[in-house]
């Protein structure tokens, strides 16, 4: 896979460095999934490729997503209807 390098200047990287308290391969990790993340939140990439782009399983970006408050599914008013309905159903149905 292609490398991509991110041009800091040697002092902003260690400002990075020491307000995250992040190892060298933690900050480049949280920063492709930060960038996954972004991709993700405008559409640019499915939920599946921000996953492998950040190298975290589909179960981990899911639950990183939820813990940022960010929606894994954007219903249309369509598809919203029909979701409502079949809670509707579904909480009509008798206990077993």
């Amino acid at each position: 896979m292609p490398k991509v390098t991110l041009d800091l200047d040697p002092e902003k990287y260690q400002e990075l460095l020491e307000v995250f308290d992040f190892s060298p391969k933690k900050l480049s990790a949280k920063l492709k999934e930060t960038l996954a993340i972004m991709l993700f939140q405008t559409g640019r990439v499915s939920l599946g490729k921000a996953a492998e782009l950040a190298d975290l399983s589909l179960t981990e970006m899911i639950e990183r997503l939820v813990q940022l408050g960010i929606p894994v599914y954007e219903y249309d008013e369509e598809e919203w209807a029909i979701e409502k309905k079949s809670l509707h159903q579904w909480k009509r149905k008798p206990s077993l």
